[in-house]
């Protein structure tokens, strides 16, 4: 008789379920499976994966915002993803300040909630939401409210600046060479880094099909021809 434990459908696709005890105190149960990158298989990776498809999303948006060909007649459905997406980057802000007392770069200074606040990255994710609010409340510039929403793109750094500095540790007195393939190629020194390049690859492609397309619809290239050109260069240059 075989002694050999049974195949589990987690080892056939090769998914780690993350090690994280459920009576766990909830900030830390919660830190565990949502912000911490040390723990493997719980969903920190997947959430600033779609935070980050989200901010690209609210650039493409904005942009959108200023070619009257797309904006006007929908600005109902602009405002509501404007609504959607501010509402899930202020659960997330809310998210970072409640876990602020258990997160390693916090939980040791005298007011982890405030050395939170005053953080770099926390300072970007409140500039991110403050426009929206600012404008209900507040009779301002609309053009100052678009500045501040472009903004969120900083919100990037948040992902990859951490896979950079784990780049650089994975490759370690490598060669210039060696470190190019790990970051176009698929290999255990690439880390999330070599996952980013490949998605700002796809967004690029995505942007290249869409422009062919839009520059089928006379109106649109006559308003966008100078865009396109620039477009054009820069997705040339990438590829």
């Amino acid at each position: 008789m075989s002694t050999h434990a049974p195949i589990s459908a987690q080892d056939i696709i090769g998914v780690v379920k993350a090690d994280i005890p459920s009576d766990l105190p909830l900030r830390e149960w919660l830190y565990a499976w949502l912000f911490d990158p040390h723990i493997e298989g719980n969903h920190h990776h997947t959430f600033e994966r779609w935070i980050g498809y989200l901010i690209v999303a609210n650039i493409v948006a904005l942009v959108c915002e200023h070619i009257p060909q797309f904006y006007l007649g929908r600005e109902m459905y602009f405002h509501a993803f404007e609504v959607v997406s501010v509402g899930i980057f202020t659960l997330e802000y809310l998210l970072r300040l409640l876990l602020a007392p258990v997160d390693p770069e916090f939980q040791n200074s005298r007011s982890p909630t405030l050395k939170y606040i005053f953080s770099p990255f926390a300072l970007i994710d409140l500039l991110s939401i403050a426009p929206f609010y600012l404008h209900a409340f507040l009779p301002l510039d609309l053009r100052m409210l678009r500045f501040l929403r472009l903004l969120r793109i900083l919100k990037l750094f948040r992902v990859v600046i951490p896979a950079y500095h784990d780049f650089v540790e994975r490759n370690r007195g490598r060669t210039f060479r060696q470190k190019i393939h790990a970051l176009v190629f698929p290999s255990d020194y690439g880390g999330d880094l070599h996952h980013h390049f490949d998605n700002f690859i796809v967004f690029w492609v995505v942007v290249s099909v869409m422009q062919v397309v839009l520059e089928s619809v006379a109106s649109i290239e006559y308003v966008l021809a100078t865009e396109f050109l620039i477009l054009d260069a820069v997705a040339v240059g990438i590829f």
